[in-house]
């Protein structure tokens, strides 16, 4: 079906031969790169589309929570080592980032990296909620360092693979 389209859109296409060439291969490359995508994904172009849109979705409201839970950490955690943790977390992001990240985005693939960079933002958040339980600061100190450390890991995974995969998805 799309080869009848193709020939039929190919039919009467620009106004010199030169342009008429021109569409014809951008045609045949779109029509090979749809193949690809469904040969690869077994996910129809629309499919794709949906796809896009939830990850964009949820990949904005994991971005907004992160924001919300570094403001909050600013206010719960004790003033000795509030901006020691977050200053580790973002050290972190900014190491993984440019030594890890990559090289696990392209062992794993982009949406299994999405998904541990996710999972290691739920320890930072569980790590957060334990600390509020504990009731000596050298235990807490060591929890909050532990989860600024999967949080800073997290966030490069998560936004070096969301690049990745939004890269493979348009």
């Amino acid at each position: 079906m799309r080869n009848k389209r193709l020939e039929a859109s190919s039919s009467s296409l620009g106004s010199s031969p030169q342009e008429d060439a021109r569409m014809r291969v951008s045609l045949r490359f779109g029509y090979v790169a749809d193949q690809v995508h469904y040969a690869v994904s077994d996910l129809k172009p629309h499919e794709w589309v949906r796809n896009f849109h939830v990850m964009s979705i949820c990949i904005g409201m994991n971005h907004a929570v992160q924001e919300l839970f570094l403001t909050y950490t600013e206010l719960i955690y004790p003033s000795h080592f509030r901006f020691r943790c977050n200053t580790t977390l973002c050290s972190c992001w900014a190491l993984t980032s440019l030594l890890l990240a990559s090289p696990v985005t392209s062992n794993l693939g982009s949406k299994a990296t999405i998904v541990l960079g996710l999972v290691l933002h739920c320890v930072q958040y569980l790590a957060f909620m334990l600390c509020g339980l504990l009731p000596d600061a050298g235990h807490v100190a060591a929890v909050a360092f532990f989860g600024a450390v999967n949080g800073g890991v997290g966030a490069a995974f998560l936004w070096t693979a969301e690049g990745a995969f939004f890269a493979q998805t348009t």
